[in-house]
């Protein structure tokens, strides 16, 4: 399963679209994770919801807008 989220991940970088790069597919303890690189210096949207809760909504579009725009191409 990482292996096929790992291409799909390369898949929407090529495209252009605004994510960070699949690095490498690792195995640790039996368990397979992805290695992405960094995007940027900044807050996540995590952590910025957690400490300016009243950004919800905003941050939210901000995160489906991305969804759609990975949505549109096929």
């Amino acid at each position: 399963m990482a292996e096929r989220e790992a291409k799909v991940g390369r898949v929407i970088s090529e495209l252009g679209l605004p994510v960070p790069a699949v690095r490498d597919v690792i195995e640790t303890a039996g368990r397979y994770g992805i290695v992405f690189e960094r995007a940027g210096n900044g807050r996540t949207m995590l952590q910025e919801f957690g400490s300016n809760p009243w950004r919800l909504n905003s941050l939210m579009r901000v995160f489906a807008e991305l969804h759609l725009e990975m949505h549109r191409h096929s």
